[in-house]
């Protein structure tokens, strides 16, 4: 009699599992080929059938494509109909675009943004924290060398061809990427490139304060100065950017020395 009972459960999901196993196995054997980067393969399981954008045993293939570094693959993959705004919740939220941000990879990242890859999407950490993509290349990105020449072509990319939203502010504080990019002294590299493709250099946060509040450096300072960055806007505290950096210097924030001196003698 139990038996009996459990019949209209126990079939359909017999029925629906046996359906599956096939997708299951050439999802398997694609993301294999991925994985030991061989691209014939991967266009046999294609040409037999594979789904490009199936999930079945955990992220697209072609995030392991992009994980890997694989361009060929990653090409392929793209002119297949591989979804490139695919989300995984799986893997902290992250957008596939990110993982070529990620590894530095501004030839994935073309290939990406060419398909329509979303540049103004949000990406979140293990801690459910979400920020704008863009906020996330800005803060990995910091310090940029001069030698880091694939860091700086990967937020052009962004801005110029997936149109980064360059004054995207954070809900939290109103932070926008240029705000984000002044506070690291070797960044001048990155605020000439945001404020090249038009970031606002007196912009406010939630606390009323502009960029030039958080210079870094004194080639900041001044390049924002040339920009027109006004340094008499004062923030939510009645704090013109001198008397901020005079307030930080007291908290021993010695970093904004050079900053201080310069807006001290600026006229």
């Amino acid at each position: 009699m139990a038996d009996t009972i459990l019949l209209p459960i126990t079939i359909p999901l017999t029925v629906y599992y046996y359906w599956k196993v096939p997708e299951a196995w050439e999802s398997g054997l694609l993301i294999g080929s991925i994985q030991n980067n061989d691209l014939s393969g991967v266009r046999r399981c294609i040409e037999t059938g594979a789904d490009v954008n199936s999930t079945f045993i955990g992220p697209p293939p072609l995030y392991f494509a992009i994980k890997n570094e694989n361009v060929e693959i990653v090409r392929l993959l793209l002119e297949k109909g591989a979804d490139v705004n695919f989300q995984n919740n799986a893997v902290y939220d992250q957008s596939l675009l990110y993982f070529a941000i990620e590894n530095e990879n501004t030839e994935i990242a073309e290939l990406l943004l060419k398909k329509g890859a979303d540049a103004n999407a949000k990406s979140c950490d293990l801690f459910r924290r979400c920020n704008y993509l863009f906020f996330n290349v800005i803060e990995r990105y910091s310090n940029l060398s001069p030698k880091n020449d694939r860091r700086l072509k990967m937020i052009r990319l962004l801005l110029e061809m997936g149109k980064a939203d360059v004054n995207a502010t954070l809900a939290e504080d109103g932070s926008s990427p240029l705000h984000y990019a002044v506070e690291k002294k070797h960044n001048i590299q990155i605020v000439k490139e945001l404020v090249k493709h038009g970031a606002n250099v007196n912009g406010k946060d939630v606390y009323q304060q502009t960029p030039l509040y958080d210079a870094a450096s004194k080639e900041i300072a001044q390049y924002l100065l040339q920009q027109g960055a006004d340094p008499t806007i004062k923030n939510g505290s009645g704090e013109t950017p001198l008397e901020h950096a005079k307030y930080l210097m007291n908290l021993g924030r010695k970093n904004n020395y050079d900053a201080l001196k310069f807006l001290e003698n600026a006229p």
